[in-house]
C-alpha cells in the first residue's frame, strides 16, 4: 500500500510513539523503536516542533526521510540500513509487517555536519575579525599618514560633501510583501501606452473634470459595485457637496457620526464629477457611514484660502446637526493638506474640534512641498526618475504667495497648533512619494502631546486604496473603519 508522511502545523513534543491511523493526523516521535507496521492503514509520522513542512515519502520501501527546520532525520524500513539521506519525491510501499525504527547512521552524519559548520563558523570569524582589524589599521594609517591621492579618488566615494548619496543605476523589483493584486496593478498601471498628450492650461474647467472623470471611470463603477451606495448632490453653505450614504442603510450607532471628506488634485481637478468619489465610496460603503464629500473651490477661479474657506462653512453647517465630537474629516494627498489646514482654521475661528481626522499619503504641510527621503526614492520607483538635487516638487499656483512657517497654511510648523488636534490617522506606503510627510507629521503629533496612529503599506504608492480591488485597499478601509468608529462620539 502507499504510505504518506507528512506535517501541516506547530506541534508540542510528545512521548507517544508514531501512529498509525486511517486518515493523516498527527502523531508524535518518541526515541524508542522499532515499530511494527500492522495491516493496510496510513501510517503518520510528523516531527515534533515543525511548522509548515510537508513530509512526502519515497520510491524505495527501504529508506524514507522527512525535514526538521535545517536538518534531516532518516530513518530505516525494514532490515536494510540507510547510509545517506535523499531527496523527498515519490510515494514508499510499505506491506504488511514492516518495521520501522531510527537510523543510527543519521545521528552520526547530524552530529558531523555540525562539527563541520563549527568549524566553518569559527574560520568566518577569525576571516571577519581579520579583515576588520586590518580595516581599522589601514583607516588609522589614512588619518595618521595621508597618502598622496590619486587623480579621481574621491569620486569613488558614493557620498559627497553635504551628505548626499550618489547611487549607480540599479533594478529595483517589487516588493516581495506586496499582494499579487498589488504587483498586477502597478505593472499594468506603469507598462500601459501613453494616453494622448494634454496641455490642461488650454482645458477649461468641465474639460478637465470630463477627462478625469473618463480616467477613473472604471475604478469608482467597480469601487460602487463592491460597495453600494447612495449619492444625493445638495449643496450645504452655498457649497456644493454629494452626500453618500450606504445602500443598506445606516447602522444605529452610525446614524448620528458623519465623515467629510475633502478629495485630492493639486487644487486643479478631479473634483465636481466621478473622480472624488473614489475618496468617499469605499469609506461609505465599507464602514457604514454618511460621508459628505465637498466640492471646495479650485484653480484657475481661486487661491487660497477659498478651499478651507469652503471646509470651514460646511463644518459650521453641520455642527447644526451633529455634535463636533460625532463629525470625521478625512482626504487623501491634496485632501489630507486640506484636512490638517482644516484643523488649524477651526482654531482660529474657535469652532469646537471634529472627533477626529485622517490624513492620507499627505502630511500637515502646505500642499505643493513635498520633501524628504521619499520624493527621491518615490520618484524612482513610480516613474524610473530621480529628481536632480537641488529639483523641487512643481509649485502648485494655488498656493503661490504663502508661507510654509504659516500653521494655517502648514499646520505641521506649530506644535502649539498640533497639541490642540484631534485624534489623526496617518495612512501611506513605502512608494508614496508623500510617505516623508507623513511620518514627519506623525513624529510632530506625538511630540506635540496629541493622538496619533500610523499606518504605511509596504510597497503601496500614493492614493493605492483608490483601486477597491487591492488587498492593501481593503485593509486601509478596515484600518479607516475602526479608527472613526474608536474616536466618533455617538449620541
Amino acid at each position: 500500500m502507499s504510505v504518506c508522511i507528512r506535517a501541516t502545523e506547530m506541534v508540542t513534543r510528545a512521548s507517544r510513539p508514531w501512529v498509525v491511523e486511517e486518515q493523516p493526523t498527527w502523531g508524535a516521535l518518541s526515541s524508542k523503536g522499532p515499530f511494527r507496521i500492522l495491516g493496510s492503514t496510513t501510517l503518520v509520522a510528523p516531527t515534533p516542533l515543525v511548522r509548515q513542512c510537508r513530509f512526502k515519502v519515497f520510491d524505495d520501501r527501504q529508506r524514507a526521510s522527512w525535514r526538521e527546520g535545517n536538518r534531516s532525520r532518516v530513518v530505516e524500513i525494514g532490515s536494510l540500513p540507510v547510509c545517506r539521506d535523499f531527496q523527498i519525491s515519490s510515494d514508499v510501499r510499505i506491506s504488511n509487517g514492516d518495521v520501522l525504527k531510527y537510523s543510527n547512521v543519521a545521528a552520526r552524519r547530524r552530529r558531523h555536519q555540525q562539527q563541520e559548520a563549527l568549524k566553518l563558523n569559527c574560520m568566518r570569524r577569525i576571516v571577519t575579525a581579520t579583515s576588520i582589524l586590518m580595516g581599522a589599521l589601514a583607516s588609522f594609517a589614512a588619518m595618521t599618514c595621508p597618502a598622496e591621492e590619486a587623480p579621481g579618488a574621491a569620486s569613488q566615494s558614493p557620498f559627497g560633501p553635504d551628505g548626499s548619496v550618489h547611487l549607480p543605476a540599479a533594478t529595483v523589483p517589487l516588493s516581495a510583501y506586496m499582494s499579487q493584486e498589488a504587483k498586477q496593478a502597478f505593472i499594468r498601471a506603469r507598462t500601459a501606452p501613453p494616453g494622448p498628450q494634454v496641455v490642461w492650461s488650454s482645458l477649461s474647467e468641465d474639460q478637465q473634470r470630463a477627462l478625469v472623470d473618463d480616467r477613473y471611470r472604471k475604478e469608482m463603477e467597480r469601487a460602487r459595485e463592491l460597495y453600494p451606495v447612495n449619492i444625493t448632490e445638495r449643496r450645504v453653505a452655498n457649497v456644493r457637496t454629494d452626500f453618500v450614504v450606504p445602500a443598506q442603510g445606516l447602522p444605529p450607532r452610525n446614524r448620528h457620526r458623519v465623515l467629510i471628506n475633502l478629495h485630492g488634485g493639486s487644487f486643479g481637478f478631479a473634483s465636481g464629477g466621478l473622480a472624488r468619489m473614489l475618496e468617499a465610496i469605499p469609506v461609505a460603503g465599507y464602514g457604514k457611514f454618511t460621508v459628505v464629500s465637498v466640492d471646495y473651490r479650485l484653480l484657475p477661479k481661486s487661491k487660497f484660502p477659498d478651499a478651507v474657506e469652503d471646509v470651514a462653512a460646511v463644518y459650521r453647517e453641520l455642527l447644526k446637526t451633529y455634535q463636533p465630537q460625532n463629525i470625521g474629516i478625512y482626504g487623501c494627498s491634496t485632501g489630507a493638506a486640506l484636512t490638517a489646514v482644516s484643523i488649524s482654521w477651526f482654531q482660529k475661528l474657535r469652532l469646537p474640534r471634529p472627533g477626529a481626522v485622517g490624513l492620507f499619503c499627505e502630511g500637515a504641510i502646505r500642499d505643493d512641498q513635498i520633501e524628504g527621503d521619499s520624493y527621491y526614492i518615490g520618484m524612482a520607483l513610480n516613474t524610473g526618475r530621480v529628481p536632480a538635487v537641488g529639483e523641487t516638487f512643481p509649485p502648485g499656483p494655488y498656493m503661490s504667495g504663502t508661507d510654509d512657517h504659516d500653521p494655517l497654511v502648514a499646520p505641521m510648523s506649530s506644535l502649539d497648533v498640533l497639541a490642540k488636534f484631534p485624534p489623526a490617522l496617518l495612512i501611506s506606503g513605502t512608494r508614496d512619494i508623500g510617505l516623508s510627510g507623513v511620518l514627519y507629521t506623525h513624529s510632530r503629533l506625538v511630540k506635540a502631546g496629541a493622538e496619533a496612529d500610523l499606518h504605511v503599506w509596504e510597497g503601496m504608492w500614493h492614493g493605492f486604496f483608490s483601486d477597491a480591488d487591492l488587498p492593501e485597499s481593503k485593509e486601509a478601509y478596515e484600518v479607516i473603519t475602526r479608527f472613526f468608529d474608536k474616536h466618533l462620539g455617538s449620541r
